[in-house]
């Protein structure tokens, strides 16, 4: 019988497969808030989507500016592991799940594009300088998506 040391817990997060295809995508082995932030552009609900659209963040245009502020990755991981989660991601999934409904609904694409865009993910990061790109600091983004409406996803 596992014990609790041994036993491992799978949870679904929603986006993180979605963003692990967009870092296969562009050839990275390990998922970053950016591309956490290529899943919320791509596949997220209608109020986040309003973002993108009002500053213009096609997801071309957003994939194009995280290729060219990461290039191309130089160390490739092994095929028969899982992408690693960087570290700032992991924060960004943090503050949504701390932000989040529960286990079945741990938390909406609000919930992940705010933490995505919190201080300690945005600033001096790739999400920062991609907002950047498109004329919206990771502060006016913050308030923009504050202000969402918040409508549950099941």
């Amino acid at each position: 019988m596992p014990t609790m040391e041994t036993q491992s817990y799978h949870i679904s997060l929603p986006l993180l497969a979605d963003a692990r295809a967009e870092a296969s995508r562009l050839g990275h082995s390990f998922v970053a808030p950016e591309h956490l932030l290529l899943a919320v552009a791509a596949n997220g609900d209608p109020s986040t989507q309003g973002f993108f659209q009002r500053h213009a963040m096609s997801i071309d245009a957003l994939r194009a500016a995280v290729a060219e502020l990461l290039g191309p990755e130089r160390l490739l991981a092994r095929i028969d592991q899982p992408p690693a989660i960087a570290q700032r991601a992991i924060i960004a999934l943090g503050r949504a799940l701390s932000a989040g409904r529960g286990w079945l609904h741990p938390y909406s694409d609000r919930d992940l594009l705010l933490a995505l865009v919190a201080d300690g993910v945005a600033a001096n990061a790739v999400v920062g300088a991609v907002l950047e790109r498109f004329g919206v600091s990771p502060a006016d983004a913050r308030r923009e998506i504050a202000s969402l409406a918040t409508e549950p996803q099941y």
